[in-house]
């Protein structure tokens, strides 16, 4: 699933208005994108004081809005933008959307990108496109895209919960027995939710960590079971990734103060071309280990990275004890793991 996917959600401008003469009134397309745009500018601030942005009061304009024609293509985009673009929980909001526009030939689209932005308030609407919907390959997004938000909710809420956990495992092996063989892009519902099904049975905290076999920036084969009896943090990371390169010079501050003690800082990149990474080096030291993936496949398949960074930290006995956490979180972690290995 590609980040490309949540520019169906990122709607101001993307909604071409209907040729018109204009008016004194604006349209209802126009005051969309100004709400819209109201918003946005609402969370630009809010980022920056650290806070969230109350959505009520804009999810019950665009409504306002819906009202005055809800089944037609306007109303469908911004229900959608409610449900995806705010992560309104309001229940209105999926019921309109089921009750006027679950055959809308964008709801498949609609189904993959609420999976890329999980929220409690989705998950009736995915229900019902898992259950009513005619087509049997957008009955297959809907049904895997719960699943995914269902995931993301055990990892937030239930991470060490081996009951919450089988439940997912079971909604996956489902997915995969029901809609498999439905496509979604390139490939098929049921390869995509096989590797979470990996994920799910191999990688969660206490499992122990698969084998690893990848290559160092000078081509040589290297495995993850070479630094064992050593904390390692994986790092999954490309140098086209500002959150990535952010973290740097903390990185750096821990390898140092753990010099000489059994740790490891192992970062994979995920940059198409090696070179990219050298060259990378050169000009930002890195002085850690590091091996190459390239985009795709290889471990990043396999272990099912889906966003960058993806951090793990491993214990001394090929434990996986922590997952993405970063700063002082990681920091503390490491110097706990360091000690318990010695």
């Amino acid at each position: 699933m590609r980040p490309v996917l949540l520019s169906f959600l990122l709607l101001g401008g993307a909604l071409p208005l209907a040729a018109q003469e204009k008016k004194d009134e604006p349209t209802r397309e126009e005051q969309f994108k100004e709400i819209v745009a109201e918003f946005r500018q609402a969370q630009a601030e809010a980022f920056k004081a650290k806070v969230r942005v109350p959505t009520t009061r804009y999810v019950e304009r665009l409504l306002k809005l819906v009202k005055e024609n809800p089944k037609d293509e306007v109303s469908f985009q911004m229900l959608a933008f409610c449900l995806g673009g705010m992560q309104t929980t309001l229940a209105v909001v999926s019921d309109q959307l089921i009750e006027n526009h679950l055959e809308n030939p964008k709801v498949g689209g609609l189904c993959l990108a609420l999976a890329q932005r999980p929220s409690e308030g989705s998950k009736n609407f995915l229900a019902a496109v898992a259950r009513k919907h005619p087509s049997a390959e957008t009955k297959a997004l809907g049904a895997y895209a719960l699943t995914l938000v269902n995931y993301s909710q055990h990892e937030k809420n239930n991470p060490s919960d081996p009951k919450s956990r089988a439940e997912i495992l079971k909604q996956f092996k489902a997915v995969i027995a029901d809609h498999g063989d439905q496509p979604l892009g390139k490939s098929t519902v049921g390869a995509a939710a096989k590797r979470y099904l990996f994920e799910v049975e191999n990688l969660y905290v206490g499992a122990k960590a698969p084998e690893i076999v990848n290559q160092d920036l000078e081509g040589k084969k290297v495995k993850l079971s070479d630094h064992k009896g050593k904390v390692v943090v994986l790092d999954f990371w490309a140098t086209w990734c500002g959150p990535c390169i952010a973290m740097i010079p903390h990185e750096r501050e821990m390898v140092a103060k753990l010099e000489g003690q059994p740790f490891v800082l192992i970062s994979v990149s995920a940059d198409a071309k090696k070179e990219t990474v050298t060259d990378f080096l050169e000009k930002k030291p890195m002085p850690w280990v590091h091996w190459w993936n390239g985009r795709e496949g290889g471990v990043l398949s396999e272990w099912n990275i889906r966003f960058f960074p993806t951090m793990y930290v491993i214990d001394a006995q090929g434990i996986i004890r922590y997952k993405n956490i970063r700063g002082e979180a990681l920091e503390q972690a490491v110097e706990k793991l360091v000690k318990e290995a010695k």
